[in-house]
């Protein structure tokens, strides 16, 4: 018979061999720092109860639909045992995908082959190219309209998902029934902040402008899409749409989406919106000479309630025009509550051609007049043959100088060495100090940020935005995936 004391200390003796060897902090870290190894967190997940939570976190934050996984997740995913939906954050989906056989025959391994992957800290998986059968097929599996129609009818899969991704997509090809039964799936996404849709094809922008009204939660939209109607109709159809007054950001980049998304927002039906709902932070990427008069109504009619502005400039953004006129196509002086503002694919310019952007970049800024304008960003392209000395740093510096005493705080200049760079290593670490010797005072006043980027790819196109309240997680560069 065991005593009351005997009780007692069996209790304690319990107790004490259940309590960790290190602090939750500390072994939440170290599970933390390896989020890009799965196998480590499979590890990890098999130790206790509350290491399976957080190396879950990591394991199942981002789910990869892609066509063939998609009948076995749901059969996972709506077991009364399942467990792991609760997790997932980021959901992606593209009918591009394919599994393959290796051109001899073998079926590959169902993981594929790990790489690490920076969206969500998690971990996605290689696809190669090579044909799935003998014939040269390929296994397609299902594709996003199964995924909708046949098998996503609990909601509760994915009742946490803050993220979803749809890269080529062909919504023309489904009926006018089939995308009613979508939006009202889609509309079950009740956490959903976050939408983008990439190489996505539509007939007008009518659809997409549904597709975001029944996901009042949305906060962000990516629209890299296309239209299968002609683009004049569209852009003047966009003019009498609205989009969500919940948006608060914005991302283009497709020669379609952004004239239709643009006009869209300038439309006048927009214009009745509260300012207060009004969209606040815009990316524009690949901007061409066609896209300017767009880009000019914006900041004319449109432009007052944003804070943050980035424009990606293509090599041949810039005509042959005057200071002036580029400088009325980025009126910036209408941005009254502008915080943070990037301008990149600007070229350093070579000994015998400059272009008409890099001359007039100071008197752009110049008209700049918000009060709480915090960061700018500049990023260059240094090709071959080119030279820094083509760019009248000390004028620059004297804005950027009159800037800063209104609040400026931070100014990033970031130079892109092009593949065609020869010796870069020694040159990265010259460029750096070349700029802060071309602009002396904002260095010695800790406000210039100098980096040359010395990724032999080219990075021109890209850039990352500063960090701000509703800043959503990074992706790596979209586009087709073959």
């Amino acid at each position: 018979m065991t005593t009351p004391e005997g009780t007692q200390a069996l209790t304690v003796s319990t107790t004490q061999r259940q309590q960790p060897a290190l602090p939750w902090e500390i072994t939440d870290a170290i599970i933390d720092n390896l989020h890009d190894d799965v196998e480590a967190l499979g590890a990890c997940g098999a130790v206790c109860s509350e290491w399976l939570v957080r190396s879950r976190h990591h394991m199942f934050a981002t789910l990869y639909l892609w066509p063939w996984r998609v009948a076995e997740f749901f059969e996972l995913a709506n077991s009364p045992l399942c467990t792991f939906t609760t997790h997932a954050k980021q959901l992606e989906i593209d009918d591009l995908k394919r599994r393959a056989r290796s051109r001899s025959g073998s079926k590959e391994s169902r993981k594929g082959s790990p790489r690490s992957c920076s969206s969500h800290h998690n971990t996605c998986f290689e696809v190669n190219t090579s044909y799935d059968n003998v014939d040269g097929s390929y296994d397609c599996g299902l594709s996003f309209k199964d995924t909708f129609l046949v098998h996503h009818d609990n909601p509760a899969c994915f009742s946490n998902v803050e993220s979803l991704f749809i890269r080529n997509v062909d919504w023309t090809a489904l009926r006018t029934e089939e995308q009613f039964i979508i939006r009202g799936r889609l509309a079950k996404l009740a956490t959903l902040k976050r939408l983008e849709l990439h190489d996505t094809t539509f007939h007008d922008l009518r659809e997409v402008v549904r597709i975001v009204d029944v996901l009042p939660s949305v906060r962000h939209l990516t629209a890299n899409v296309n239209f299968m109607k002609h683009l004049e109709y569209t852009i003047i159809s966009a003019a009498t749409l609205t989009l969500s007054k919940f948006l608060q950001s914005v991302e283009l980049g497709t020669e379609d989406g952004l004239p239709v998304v643009l006009s869209c927002i300038t439309g006048v039906t927009s214009l009745e919106r509260s300012e207060p709902e009004f969209v606040r932070r815009l990316e524009l990427k690949h901007v061409k000479p066609n896209h300017h008069q767009y880009v000019r109504r914006l900041l004319q009619k449109s432009g007052k309630n944003l804070q943050h502005l980035g424009i990606t400039f293509t090599e041949d953004t810039i005509p042959r025009r005057g200071q002036d006129e580029i400088s009325d196509i980025l009126d910036l002086s209408r941005l009254g509550v502008l915080r943070t503002l990037r301008l990149d694919g600007l070229r350093v310019p070579k000994a015998k051609y400059t272009s008409v952007l890099e001359e007039g970049l100071a008197t752009i800024l110049q008209r700049i007049e918000s009060s709480f304008l915090d960061t700018i960003h500049l990023g260059f392209a240094l090709g071959n043959d080119a030279d820094l000395r083509h760019i009248n740093w000390r004028e620059l510096e004297r804005v950027l100088l009159a800037l800063h005493f209104f609040g400026l705080k931070t100014v990033c200049v970031v130079v892109n060495i092009l593949p065609d760079v020869r010796e870069v290593t020694s040159l990265s670490s010259q460029l750096q100090t070349e700029l802060r010797l071309a602009m002396p005072e904002l260095a010695n006043r800790g406000v210039l940020k100098v980096s040359a980027n010395t990724n032999r790819r080219s990075t021109v196109n890209r850039g990352g935005w500063p960090s701000v309240a509703i800043e959503p997680a990074t992706y790596p560069a979209h586009g087709k995936t073959t």
